[in-house]
């Protein structure tokens, strides 16, 4: 399965979707990770699915597990998934952080575990972007959360001057 092409420069090699991708979902405006890629037979049945379809999370900081299927994740992993069908990845603004965004991510999770207490710096989190009207201006917002995705502390900063590359393809998706 690969991303929707809209988001390649023209005549760019569409990119294969890979667990652990970190993704832009809803628009941009949340960054998540590609826990599973639903696509052969046995996969579809296992996870009750009728078309290629995969799993995401915005539970960070992603692990990488055996065997991703819904029992392990749900259950045992406690690990919220939100199921994307290959048909809807366009409408959803799914697509990869491109190697700068990534890397801006990274400096981003570091600098937000400066501005909370001690206790909470090893905490998951879940990673957002919003913009500011009518400035335009993104800011990142970290959310250090619990188990149960109670949130212990949010911090919120403006990004970088010239981070945001939407659009741009991904050079690659190892992490």
């Amino acid at each position: 399965m690969y991303y929707p092409p809209r988001h390649y420069k023209i005549g760019a090699i569409p990119q294969e979707i890979v667990v652990g991708d970190f993704i832009w979902t809803l628009e941009g405006a949340s960054v998540e990770f590609v826990a599973a890629v639903i696509e052969n037979k046995d996969d579809l049945a296992r996870w009750g699915l009728l078309e290629p379809s995969i799993a995401v999370t915005g539970n960070h900081p992603f692990r990488m597990l055996d065997h991703y299927d819904r029992h392990r994740l749900w259950i045992e992993e406690g690990i919220d998934t939100t199921i994307y069908k290959q048909s809807q990845l366009e409408s959803q603004g799914i697509h990869p952080l491109t190697s700068n965004e990534r890397a801006e991510l990274a400096w981003a999770l570091s600098e937000a575990r400066t501005r909370v207490p001690s206790v909470v710096r090893n905490a998951p989190y879940r990673v957002s972007a919003t913009m500011q009207f009518p400035s335009r201006e993104e800011s990142w917002r970290i959310y250090f959360v619990d188990g149960s995705s109670l949130v212990f502390e949010c911090v919120e900063f403006p990004f970088r001057p010239n981070t945001r590359a939407i659009g741009e393809q991904a050079a690659s998706s190892n992490h």
